[in-house]
């Protein structure tokens, strides 16, 4: 890892001077994001947020861009996360290279290799991406950890059809699952990568602006059989209002899982903006002998964001919940609720 951050600060460093050297200097570009949260949760830990107030809780993340030709883009980004005290960050690395990959296109279609992020919903490239997220994290349902990109090869294309057209996305590769499953002992941490995975995303983009229907699905690789994801989104992000909803089905060989979510934003005025989220996630278990379908989380939110500009934005957001999604062994009984708040400031370039 080390070799590699000294790889992206020499790009850093030399790609203007290569830029100036053979054209115009905005053929190389720097963004990034910082989003720094504070949480306390009322009685059971949740996404790394305990029942003491914790600030160790960040996103950030430092993105090159670079243009071999009008046609050609390299983009290399470095990642940085902080999740309190779930156990989920005992297998993250302080810096992660996030993505490495090569985008050249084709007239209305191009193509993607090294690695990249998966297409798949409304949020999956800018799941942490605070300034235009309506939470402080994109839906748990839907975007949890692992799968979240693509080291391979995908094709994405656009056609247009008069007032409406259709982005469709396609790729192969390796992609790496990550998971915690809690047990009376101690948490058990699961790591698989599967080669051979391959999915896509399409989407409908109607005549209104902002407004498109999305359907995706991937076939990934488990150690013993194939399993398969659906997933349905519906994109409405108009000019004082936002509703979104997505839902997903996942067929494992060991679980089968439910999940969704509906979220809206209103602009109160153009630097206030309120939120409300409502996700709900049911898992049934197949090995060793199949169990009744359960409730895994079920959380409603409310939240308040200040913008005082388009790259900062400021927000307050409490959670009420219930389920056995809680970061703890939760042995079989009345189904635990909780309620956490989370208060951030993401910050982006």
């Amino acid at each position: 890892m080390r070799n590699t951050i000294l790889m992206l600060l020499a790009l850093g460093v030399l790609a203007p001077v290569q830029a100036a050297a053979q054209g115009p200097a905005d053929r190389f570009a720097v963004h990034g994001f910082l989003t720094q949260g504070f949480g306390v949760s009322e009685s059971e830990p949740v996404l790394g947020i305990g029942t003491k107030p914790t600030a160790d809780y960040r996103t950030a993340a430092l993105q090159f861009r670079y243009d071999i030709s009008p046609e050609g883009q390299l983009v290399l980004q470095l990642s940085h996360r902080r999740l309190g005290n779930s156990p989920i960050m005992a297998i993250e690395k302080e810096i992660e290279l996030n993505w490495a990959f090569y985008r050249h296109r084709f007239g209305p279609v191009s193509v993607r290799a090294g690695r990249f992020p998966a297409a798949k919903g409304i949020y999956n490239e800018v799941r942490t991406v605070g300034t235009v997220l309506p939470t402080f994290r994109a839906p748990i349902s839907i975007y949890s950890d692992g799968t979240e990109t693509v080291d391979g090869v995908g094709v994405a294309w656009r056609l247009e059809l008069g007032a409406w057209s259709t982005e469709t996305e396609a790729y192969v590769g390796g992609m790496e699952y990550k998971a915690v499953f809690f047990t009376p002992a101690e948490p058990i941490l699961y790591v698989y990568r599967g080669e051979r995975n391959h999915g896509g995303q399409f989407w409908l983009n109607t005549p209104k602006a902002g407004v498109r229907l999305g359907l995706g699905g991937i076939r990934f690789e488990e150690p013993t059989r194939w399993g398969h994801a659906w997933q349905a989104s519906l994109d409405a992000d108009l000019d004082r209002a936002l509703a979104r909803a997505e839902y997903v089905y996942v067929n494992a060989t060991e679980v089968d899982v439910w999940a969704g979510y509906v979220q809206g934003r209103f602009k109160v005025t153009e630097k206030i903006h309120a939120v409300a989220e409502w996700q709900l996630g049911d898992i049934e278990f197949k090995l060793p002998f199949p169990v009744a379908r359960m409730r895994l989380h079920e959380d409603r939110a409310l939240g308040l964001n200040y913008m005082p500009a388009a790259n900062l934005v400021f927000k307050i957001e409490a959670h009420d919940s219930e389920g056995y999604g809680y970061e703890r062994f939760i042995p079989p009984g009345p189904i635990p609720t909780n309620r956490h708040v989370i208060a951030s400031v993401s910050v982006s370039f």
